[in-house]
Formats: structure tokens, C-alpha cells, sequence
């Protein structure tokens, strides 16, 4: 007779730090809390971990007796014993405790130690779940290219590049699942790859009544972006569309390297919008709700000039937006297509195109009928996408998987 996730804690592997002011920490966190609520305990193995409940207070998640978070810490032995030592060490420990029958992990941290977990499934005796959020070869393929000035940096980046692709085909067709934040991530990884049997197309989720519910936290802003501001996520559109958004203003709520923050207020300056555009820096998710609301137009950037944006992503800040029920202007692109249909749930933008851009927001801006339309319908399709919808449907994946 088989046996369900339930009757064994689900190891998830982190392999980072929370909080996490990137996406990843907001995906690991809600994934683990929700499979909690969902009647699956989780052992989550973080770096450097705080206790539970000072890493889910950020994130306004509740603490579950069924999540349990453990740190790693790296410093005393891998002087002797080398890169990734304390990890499997840590790791090696949870196993013979726990007994785990799932071990989940994504991100490249998770993908260094896939093989460590593919290795040792006969002596504990557990299935090796993946989350791909992209082929991460791929990404730092192109991040290469995007670095040539730099030589030594691009030289890094491919030799990771290099190391990712070979791990990727040794470990992919054998992985017991693998779950993808989108379709094209799947076909991607399959045709570059191979796909294990069990494979699991799976969007992101969102904190729904959060996001639907928030009450503004200041003043209305005109057009709003919120979240990383790295070279696809398209900032640099926005930046040039303001120059036809006479009457508009503009608030980027960015988060990013110093050097990527400077580069694009220099750019704000030299393109003569500064009277137009407010850098709001970092802001904590817990606030992101609030900062929504205030918004009439919420924008989603995403560039087309690298795979990650036209194939894998599945952003999460349109999610957020869209349980917002604000008014939203996307790229046009396959993987914000398998998310929001054109005129539907959001106005789209042809890629990269700031003039594209520009008409997009102007034609909400002018329409608030027509934008609170748009922002009704995303808000319906959205309400099906909760981080506990999700979780059930991975739950069952992971049942499959075991049922082998």
C-alpha cells in the first residue's frame, strides 16, 4: 500500500537566507506554510535561519506546528571540509531524524545539491521533488553576454553557466518530480534537458484576500512598479515612457544592486524626468499591499531581449497585482500570456517598446471605466491562484509521485 505525503515530513531545501527581499523568499516561505495548512509537515533548510517565527513575521504567516525552520551554519566546517560540507552535514541530520519521504528544493542552491539528493535516495529512502523557475544555464548564458565589458565577471558567469548545464541534463530526467513556474519553463527543460515522467506546470500563488483586501497606504499614485529592478525586468521602458505621460507621476518601488539603483536615477536625470518619476527604494513585502491600492495603473515591465522574461518567468508582482484588482499594463509576451489575456485582464505592451508603453497607460489613465474593468476581471481570474489552492494541487502532485 502506498504511502501519502502526510504520514512524513517534506524536507525543503532553501539553501538562502530569510527574510528575502527577492521573490524566492516570498516563494519558499508561502510554498512551505501552505503545504503546512495543508496537513504536510515541512522541515525547511535555510542558511543562517532565525527561528519560525521571526522568519515568517515579514510575511505576515502565522506560525504552524507542522513547519519547522533549521539553519545551516557554513563557517565551521568548511574550512575542513569544503564547499557545501555544513549542508550536507545539516542535511544528513534532518534525514536520519525525520525520515523525510519528499525532498523539495529549487533556485540554484537547490540545484548544487540535487545530486547530493539524487544519490542518497537509496540509503534514506526519499523522492527528490525540483521547482524550476527557469533553466538556469540559460540565464547565466545570457548574463554573460549582458556582462562582456566585464571579463572576469563574464568569465565567472560561464564557468557557472557551464557547471549548471551539465548538472542540469544529469539531473533532470531523473529527478523523481519536477514542478515549473510556467508552461514554457517545461518546454524548455524538456527539450534542452528531458523531463522526468512526472512533470507539474504549476503558476505561482498569491495571498489573495491580502492583496484584495488592503486599504491604501498613502496618497493615489498615477502609474506604480514595484520589485527588482535587474536589466529584464524592463524598468528602463518605464523610464523612457515618461516622457508622454504629461500630467502623470510615476513611483518606482525598486529594489536592486547600488550600482543598478545609480545607473538608472542617473538615467532618470539624463533623460529629464526626475519631476515625473519618484524612487521610492525598497519596500518590505508586508507593505506591498497598501502601496497597491494606492495605485490607478500597476505595471508589469517584463523585457523580451532574454528568455527569462519571454519563457519562464511567472511573475509574481502580477499576481499581487491582479488580487490588487488594479488596472494593470503587462508586456506582451508567451509567458504573461499563459497568465492575463490582452483587454481582458490587462492592457499589453509590445516588449521594450517605451511609445508601446506609454499609449498602454495613457489609455487606462484615460479611461477609469475601462481600467476598473480590467482590474475586476484580473481580481476574478486571480482568485483561484491562493498559495492554499496551490498547495493542494501540489499535494496531489506529490501523492502521484509517491504512488509510483
Amino acid at each position: 500500500m502506498s504511502r501519502t505525503v502526510a504520514d512524513f515530513d517534506v524536507l525543503y531545501y532553501g539553501g538562502f537566507k530569510l527574510p528575502d527581499e527577492k521573490a524566492r523568499g516570498v516563494h519558499a516561505i508561502h510554498t512551505c506554510a501552505s503545504l503546512a495548512r495543508a496537513g504536510v509537515p515541512v522541515t525547511m533548510l535555510l542558511r543562517d535561519a532565525p527561528t519560525a517565527a521571526d522568519a515568517l513575521a515579514p510575511y505576515d504567516i502565522a506560525p504552524d506546528d507542522r513547519l519547522e525552520i533549521v539553519g545551516v551554519r557554513r563557517s565551521r566546517v568548511r574550512r575542513w571540509l569544503g564547499t557545501g560540507a555544513a549542508e550536507r552535514v545539516a542535511i544528513a541530520r534532518v534525514m536520519r531524524r525525520r525520515r523525510p519521504l519528499v525532498v523539495y528544493t529549487m533556485d540554484f542552491p537547490g540545484l548544487r545539491m540535487t545530486p547530493t539528493f539524487l544519490r542518497s535516495r537509496r540509503r534514506y529512502g526519499h523522492r527528490v521533488v525540483f521547482e524550476a523557475h527557469n533553466l538556469t544555464s540559460v540565464v547565466l548564458e545570457e548574463e554573460a553576454e549582458r556582462q562582456a565589458a566585464d571579463a572576469e565577471r563574464a568569465a565567472h558567469l560561464r564557468r557557472r553557466a557551464a557547471w549548471s548545464d551539465r548538472t542540469e541534463r544529469a539531473s533532470y530526467p531523473h529527478l523523481d518530480g519536477l514542478v515549473t513556474n510556467s508552461r514554457g519553463t517545461l518546454a524548455a527543460i524538456a527539450e534542452r534537458c528531458g523531463a522526468p515522467q512526472h512533470a507539474l506546470a504549476l503558476p505561482n500563488g498569491v495571498d489573495v484576500d491580502r492583496f484584495r483586501d488592503a486599504a491604501p497606504t498613502g496618497e493615489p499614485i498615477d502609474v506604480l512598479y514595484t520589485g527588482s529592478i535587474d536589466g529584464w525586468k524592463g524598468v528602463e521602458t518605464l523610464i523612457d515612457a515618461a516622457h508622454d505621460l504629461d500630467g502623470a507621476r510615476v513611483a518606482i518601488a525598486g529594489f536592486g544592486a547600488d550600482a543598478l539603483v545609480d545607473e538608472h536615477r542617473r538615467h532618470i536625470a539624463d533623460a529629464g524626468v526626475g519631476s515625473r518619476i519618484d524612487w521610492l527604494g525598497y519596500v518590505p513585502h508586508r507593505d506591498v499591499p497598501g502601496l497597491l491600492a494606492r495605485a490607478r495603473v500597476v505595471c508589469v515591465l517584463t523585457s523580451g531581449r532574454s528568455r527569462e522574461g519571454r519563457e519562464f518567468t511567472c511573475p509574481m508582482k502580477l499576481l499581487e497585482a491582479m488580487a490588487s484588482r488594479r488596472a494593470i499594463v503587462a508586456t506582451d509576451l508567451p509567458a504573461i500570456r499563459e497568465l492575463v489575456q490582452d483587454g481582458v485582464h490587462a492592457s499589453l505592451f509590445e516588449a521594450d517598446d517605451p511609445k508601446s508603453l506609454a499609449r498602454a497607460i495613457r489609455g487606462l489613465l484615460d479611461a477609469p471605466d475601462r481600467a476598473a474593468a480590467l482590474g475586476r476581471a484580473a481580481g476574478e481570474a486571480v482568485a483561484s491562484w491562493s498559495w492554499d489552492a496551490r498547495a493542494e494541487r501540489l499535494r496531489a502532485f506529490l501523492e502521484s509521485v509517491l504512488a509510483r
